[in-house]
């Protein structure tokens, strides 16, 4: 089969002809198996109607819109890549296979001006196929809008970072299209499984929650990981240990402030309980950019996440709500002034430290470096109160680090602090 000169049958024929390199394996090896519906369906879904159509659906704005159907436009009249977005299309909603997007190559700009955004066509065409599945389940449409609305965002990111309209982020969007993540008022939420080196307990009577860092853990002493800022702490470092005889557990508790005690305690097993160690399922909690995070928009999306999967998802096990991010390090609390909405929504969760945590993040998110290293601080910008802050607290010495978080259902009491209110020790 060839249109213009290309053999579309083969992937390196299609990709050599739009310049897009290098051709992933895996697209090789599956290239025949997305041919069978190329000619029945590529069509229908990826005419300009229906990306128009989807792309209206999703809640899209029209302008990012534009772009994704100028792409499909584009597509009725240059075949190959018409034949690329519907491989990518067929691996993300119909194969049934991992699309393995981490190999897909980015799409950069070239003669061929519609190349970069292929992909977003690729994914918003497939919005009919998350709504269906989201319906099935009996989730509301408004739900199934908010979920996607990254797909916007990281659009207009590529657009202003590269000066084009494209798409990268795929390996994010990847669970919000196939139905993993959900976005539930202003947070989003994942399952996964937990990965930190810590085991929590439970008290019987009082239902105070107590973590165990586990044993062998290089530490700092200041109670973060030795391996946190790069490893540029050489001294004071210690090891963990975690045992258990005569009944007890005996280890290093982690403060929820968010540093690892050098002090042992003991939890007596027939009063403590365990509730959450490595492995175990958990929801993750990611924070998406979309405004400021207000404590009360916060504290009602966890209350929604509790309602929606008990509701829509009962066959998700989760023990607890968890998240790491560069908005839940604890410094930040002693910065002049705090900012008082991140201060407020890290209060709400047990802190913990998180192996190689470092200010990188910190530069993504908030002074907008991610691939030229940080400026100095004198060409950090200081436009806003937060910059401001952390700037000044780097000039003092200061060194941002990201953190981890756990937060249990049970102990959803929004806006009083429940891990601190019982930080007094174990007994």
């Amino acid at each position: 089969m060839r249109a213009a000169g290309v053999d579309l049958l083969l992937a390196r024929t299609v990709c050599e002809a739009l310049g897009v390199a290098p051709i992933p394996e895996y697209w090789e090896e599956t290239w025949q198996q997305s041919q069978g519906t190329f000619l029945s369906l590529a069509p229908q879904v990826l005419c300009p109607e229906a990306v128009r159509s989807a792309a209206a659906e999703s809640g899209m704005g029209r302008e990012v819109a534009a772009a994704c159907v100028a792409c499909a436009e584009t597509m009725e009249a240059d075949a190959a890549l018409r034949r690329l977005a519907w491989h990518c299309h067929w691996l993300l909603f119909l194969s049934g296979k991992d699309p393995q997007v981490s190999a897909w190559p980015r799409l950069a700009a070239s003669a061929k001006s519609a190349l970069p955004m292929a992909y977003a066509v690729a994914f918003v065409s497939g919005f009919p196929t998350l709504r269906a599945f989201h319906h099935s389940r009996g989730i509301a449409a408004e739900v199934t809008v908010a979920t996607v609305r990254d797909l916007e965002l990281w659009i207009r990111e590529e657009k202003r970072r590269s000066g084009s309209w494209g798409f990268a982020q795929l390996g994010w969007l990847v669970h919000h299209f196939q139905g993993r993540l959900f976005g539930l008022g202003r947070l989003q939420y994942l399952p996964g499984r937990y990965h930190h080196p810590f085991v929590f307990y439970r008290h019987c009577d009082s239902r105070r929650v107590v973590a165990l860092a586990e044993g062998g853990l290089l530490m700092r002493g200041d109670g973060q990981f030795a391996s946190a800022d790069g490893g540029r702490v050489k001294t004071g470092l210690w090891l963990t240990s975690l045992g258990a005889s005569d009944g007890r557990v005996r280890g290093h508790p982690v403060s929820p402030l968010g540093y690892v005690a050098q002090t042992q305690v003991e939890l007596p097993l027939d009063q403590w309980h365990e509730v959450l160690r490595p492995g175990d399922p958990v929801m993750t909690v990611h924070i998406p950019a979309t405004g400021p995070m207000d404590p009360g928009s916060c504290g009602q999306s966890f209350r929604m996440a509790v309602q929606f999967f008990s509701r829509h998802l009962p066959d998700v096990p989760y023990r607890a709500f968890t998240c790491q991010s560069w908005l839940l390090d604890p410094q930040f609390e002693a910065m002049a002034p705090p900012p008082g909405n991140i201060v407020a929504f890290l209060c709400e969760w047990y802190l913990h430290p998180v192996r190689g945590a470092d200010d990188g993040q910190t530069w993504e998110r908030l002074f907008d470096v991610f691939d030229g290293g940080p400026p100095t601080l004198q060409e950090a910008p200081t436009d806003t109160s937060l910059r401001r802050a952390v700037v000044e607290f780097m000039r003092q010495g200061g060194r941002c680090r990201g953190g981890g978080s756990v937060l249990f259902p049970e102990d959803l009491n929004w806006g009083e602090q429940v891990y601190r209110a019982g930080m007094e020790e174990p007994k």
